[in-house]
């Protein structure tokens, strides 16, 4: 018997209200909180590959870009092609990214920010995407991304 898979990726209101229902043939998985820190780390740690770094810059970059993105692959690509100081200082890329995607900063339920891509589950807490934290939040979230890498190792 030969049965074909689709995987089919909502976002928005879409992701909220499916056009369609689970049935026999038919499941829909919400997918939140799949990825976590260690998925974080590791895929930003690859990022870096072939970057000219010390072992010990290359683990802080890596830490810094992973703690910053969290589920983001997106934002992390983007962090690992900056150079160092945008990494240390991603206020630009951070309001690129927001702007990019819609994210103005309006308050919304968690499905809702969850169905933008602003809001996961990530290491076991529902967390905003830092890109789309108000100012003073977003400032906080980049020390303590870069204080917690800078302690990790």
């Amino acid at each position: 018997m030969l049965v074909s898979l689709f995987c089919i990726s909502l976002y928005g209101d879409a992701a909220l209200d499916p056009p369609v229902t689970g049935d026999v043939c038919l499941a829909i998985h919400r997918w939140e909180g799949q990825v976590g820190p260690l998925d974080s780390l590791m895929f930003a740690s690859s990022l870096l590959y072939g970057r000219e770094l010390t072992p010990l810059r290359y683990e802080i970059i890596s830490r810094i870009i992973a703690n910053l993105s969290l589920w983001d692959a997106d934002l992390a690509q983007h962090l690992a092609e900056e150079p160092d100081t945008a990494i240390l200082e991603p206020n630009r890329v951070f309001a690129e990214a927001a702007n990019t995607r819609g994210w103005n900063g309006d308050a919304v339920s968690f499905d809702v920010a969850w169905s933008r891509g602003a809001a996961n589950r990530f290491g076991g807490r529902r967390l905003t995407h830092p890109a789309a934290l108000p100012d003073d939040d977003k400032r906080r979230q980049i020390r303590h991304a870069v204080w917690s890498a800078e302690m990790a190792v």
